[in-house]
């Protein structure tokens, strides 16, 4: 099944349904957590890849960091900059397709936060790889995160996002067979229903080990959590810190 970014992330209904709760103040905490893994000097150059409408971007550049900001959507990109400018951030948001991304060793930190990888086929999520790992210096750092197959594979279960009396309902399934989860969206607006399904590969550390390896990038720490809780087989999501070598 092919990927349709701007139906899945369609800006309007993403806002909608997740705006209240991706608040400042959990934008600073998630930051903080960043930076602690991180472990940064202070002048490093960041991108944020798939960075939505750059809440994370915007707070990094607000501590002084050179940060780019890159997402697909259009739509996405213009809140940012308006965002950016109202908080006097200063943000380069340009707008890229993660898997035609062209930099060359230009990067200190290349992030890709809050489950934004494994949207497309397994040739096309290394290529996403491969082009992270191409866009950092030597010993850059890459952080980001991904559910954990190994204790998410039994236990997906559908999920209800409801504001005022609009519902957004997500109905997983998943094919251990592929790794591929299968997600049936159902979004009810305004009396209005509309319901479409997509594919995202879930990995394990083993396979992501693997991945990571193949392009150069080695894994440094690895954490079941933001908090930096250690990572077991029953860790919800897995926090990886990879360097280049």
């Amino acid at each position: 099944m092919k990927f349709n970014i701007e139906e899945v992330f369609k800006v309007d209904d993403y806002m909608y349904f997740y705006s209240k709760f991706l608040t400042e103040e959990r934008t600073k905490l998630e930051v903080e957590n960043i930076l602690s893994i991180l472990n940064l000097q202070g002048n490093e150059k960041i991108i944020d890849i798939a960075c939505g409408f750059g809440r994370h971007a915007i707070e990094l550049s607000k501590m002084g960091f050179d940060v780019t900001g890159v997402d697909i959507m259009d739509e996405f990109l213009e809140i940012a900059k308006q965002k950016a400018n109202n908080q006097k951030a200063n943000v380069n948001f340009l707008k890229k397709d993660i898997r035609k991304l062209e930099y060359k060793e230009e990067f200190d930190v290349a992030l890709l936060l809050f489950t934004s990888f494994g949207y497309f086929s397994e040739k096309e999520n290394q290529l996403v790889l491969k082009n992270i790992s191409n866009l950092l210096k030597r010993n850059g750092k890459f952080l980001f995160d991904i559910p954990n197959r190994d204790s998410r594979a039994t236990k997906f279960s559908d999920s209800v996002f409801e504001v005022d009396k609009d519902m957004m309902i997500d109905l997983p399934s998943f094919d251990p067979l592929s790794g591929y989860l299968n997600i049936r969206r159902i979004i009810i607006r305004e009396n209005k229903r509309r319901e479409f399904e997509y594919n995202m590969r879930i990995y394990n550390l083993t396979e992501i080990n693997k991945l990571l390896d193949e392009v150069g990038l080695t894994i440094k720490q690895v954490y079941g959590s933001w908090e930096k809780e250690k990572f077991t087989v029953n860790s919800p999501r897995i926090i990886i810190l990879a360097e280049k070598i």
